[in-house]
């Protein structure tokens, strides 16, 4: 193992959503999948993430994947402090849809993924399949 990489293994990676209005949830990590949350538009939030595998002085990659923003930018490495905690400013974007955050460290990959708008169902997205064939 270089010296810049480290052995994430073990614990589970917390996550304090923090919102505009000052509500705080405590998101569950079920092995490594989160619950969908749901955001407004432009929505800015702290998402405060806490590894304690993560030793003090690391580098964790965040990034988004289908926009949306991570401290003002599209990804951002955040350094872990000494009880494995980081924190950054997530924005959703403007568009309805799925804006999904991923957490990187020692090799290992997490997703939160937020949703602006309603969320379709299954059978609603048959039918804009059908409305689109029809066209």
């Amino acid at each position: 193992m270089s010296q810049s990489a480290f052995n994430p293994r073990g614990g589970v990676l917390s996550v304090e959503l923090l919102r505009e209005n000052r509500a705080k949830e405590r998101l569950v990590n079920r092995s490594g999948n989160f619950a969908i949350q749901e955001a407004d538009a432009l929505e800015t939030m702290t998402l405060r993430f806490r590894k304690p595998e993560v030793p003090e002085g690391k580098a964790v990659f965040v990034y988004v994947v289908h926009g949306g923003r991570v401290n003002g930018k599209l990804a951002d490495s955040i350094i872990a402090d000494k009880d494995g905690v980081f924190e950054i400013a997530f924005q959703a974007g403007p568009h309805s849809g799925n804006y999904p955050v991923v957490v990187r460290y020692g090799g290992a990959e997490e997703v939160l993924e937020f949703w602006v708008g309603g969320r379709p169902t299954d059978g609603k997205r048959e039918v804009m399949r059908a409305m689109e064939v029809a066209k």
